[in-house]
């Protein structure tokens, strides 16, 4: 379920998040332990649009969830996303035929 939040996830973790991305949807959250979590979500940033994979994290004392610096955005506008994508896939042994 995608879920629309305001431009919060820096791409280079930190805590600098609050005002980075222009748009950000949520595609997945993927937990990773009680204290860490992936979320993946499609972003924009003037006017370019990124998949964001980041990891989130918050501590016992504070339960914000924080972005860290573990993560990558890659643009969409190219074949570099899909290059991405495609050799995820054969990492985990998916078969990728190209169309």
């Amino acid at each position: 379920m995608a879920m629309m939040v305001g431009g919060n996830s820096d791409p280079l973790g930190g805590g600098n998040a609050a005002k980075y991305w222009d748009e950000e949807t949520i595609v997945q959250e993927i937990g990773k332990n009680a204290f860490a979590k992936y979320i993946i979500s499609d972003c924009k940033k003037n006017g370019k649009r990124y998949i964001n994979i980041r990891e989130w994290y918050h501590t016992q004392n504070n339960p914000t969830w924080l972005p860290a610096k573990a993560g990558c955005a890659i643009p969409v506008d190219n074949a570099i996303a899909l290059n991405v994508i495609t050799a995820m896939a054969r990492t985990l042994g998916l078969e990728v035929t190209p169309k």
